[in-house]
């Protein structure tokens, strides 16, 4: 950080009748220990909310600490190993492993136990300027990632291999990915095939010998392709949803029919093994829809909306959804920093967290005879939050960004 404006702060804020001691350069003995965080990344990712395989916790990122939050006692644990804001999260399809990718010239990437938060893997090399996305195989065995820089460049890792002693994890396969930037990487379900949905394209690729060839899409017609912000896969169909708002199923590598789905684009897709024949999508609308899946036709089983006034969302397009094992309850991610989790049978949100949601946050403020801290950030949010209950209390839009709080005594 180049410029230092706390510093001067401090130098002038200097009691004047202040005299050093001996002691000041000693370390306390006393320390701090995290607690609770009020946040969740929402302005420039998606698909980074996920359930743990017991149903009980919830997973996903904010600044430099991914996040493993109890559902039950509205309790946080950390994994702390990061040196810069995590960018993107990926869950093993059936053992308690994330992966996690930050920002940076150097990323570090993480692959990590969510029940202990022991670190198994970490790398940062060879993808620089930042890790964009990540994917593990549907048999596990693999991790993919994609990268920040200009080349977009796809790296593989084959990651419970062992690796040669003194040396950091190698991939199995590096190289450049599509010229256009990625949005979301993914698996097929032989898990010998990645695809990449980028801006105004979709590539598939593989990634034998060590090398990565990609394949264009087909089958856009005139228009040429489409930004295609997520993917999923149901049984051997590729869905992937497009900006449009339509959901396009894909036949091999050639696009053979769009879906009518949202009234934005469609931010997030999840399927997964233990809901055979359902596709979940969130979309930029608000809306989080339940689809049957017929070969490569859809049809709407339940919907839900972030718009409800129970959820007072700043901001309620959907950057993320996952549904639970059981297939009972759904999370999402919101744009303006909520995490709601849906109940399948009665439709009812619940409000896990609130946060500010854009921006920096420079304004906070303790209150002198309260537990509650007070903030306003550059996002306009003014929020109070009540620290025995780890809850949002109150909260305002203000038109125009906040720098500063302070209270009377």
């Amino acid at each position: 950080m180049a410029t230092k404006p706390w510093a001067g702060t401090i130098k002038n804020q200097v009691p004047t009748d202040f005299k050093p001691s001996k002691s000041d350069g000693m370390a306390p003995d006393a320390n701090l220990e995290l607690e609770y965080v009020f946040g969740y990344r929402c302005h420039d990712v998606r698909n980074n909310l996920f359930y743990t395989h017991d149903q009980k916790q919830l997973v996903y990122h904010c600044a430099a600490l991914g996040v493993v939050y109890d559902r039950a006692t509205n309790e946080q644990t950390f994994f702390r190993e990061h040196n810069d804001d995590i960018h993107c999260l990926a869950v093993h399809p059936t053992k308690p492993i994330v992966a996690t990718g930050q920002i940076g010239r150097r990323p570090r990437l993480c692959v990590w136990d969510y029940s202990s938060k022991e670190c198994i893997m970490r790398v940062t090399a060879p993808l620089t300027m930042g890790i964009k996305t990540l994917a593990f195989s549907p048999d596990g065995k693999y991790l993919a990632a994609s990268a920040l820089d200009d080349k977009h460049e796809v790296a593989v890792w084959d990651w419970e291999a062992p690796s040669k002693a003194g040396q950091p994890h190698a991939p199995i396969a590096h190289g450049n990915g599509s010229r256009a930037n990625i949005l979301s990487l993914g698996f097929n379900p032989a898990s010998n095939q990645i695809i990449a949905t980028c801006v105004k394209e979709v590539v598939f690729m593989s990634f034998s010998g060590g090398v990565i060839k990609g394949k264009k899409g087909s089958g856009w017609g005139n228009t040429g392709g489409e930004t295609t912000p997520s993917q999923a896969f149901v049984g051997d169909t590729l869905f992937t949803g497009l900006y449009s708002g339509e959901i396009a199923a894909w036949s091999g590598t050639s696009l053979s029919k769009r879906n009518k789905a949202h009234g934005g684009r469609v931010n997030s897709l999840y399927s997964s093994a233990s809901m055979p024949n359902k596709l979940l999508s969130g979309g930029h609308d608000g809306l989080v829809i339940l689809w049957a899946v017929n070969g490569t036709g859809l049809t709407q089983e339940k919907q839900f909306s972030l718009k409800e006034a129970s959820i007072r969302s700043m901001n309620p397009a959907a950057t993320s959804c996952s549904m639970s094992p059981s297939g009972d309850k759904i999370a999402v991610g919101t744009r303006g920093g909520e995490i709601v989790e849906f109940n399948v049978a009665n439709d009812e949100p619940t409000v896990y967290l609130r946060s500010h949601f854009d921006d920096e946050l420079w304004g906070l403020a303790v209150h002198p005879h309260k537990a509650e801290v007070y903030t306003f950030g550059r996002d306009g949010l003014l929020g109070i939050w009540d620290l025995k209950s780890r809850r949002q209390l109150k909260y305002a839009k203000l038109d125009t960004p906040g720098d500063v709080l302070a209270f009377s005594n």
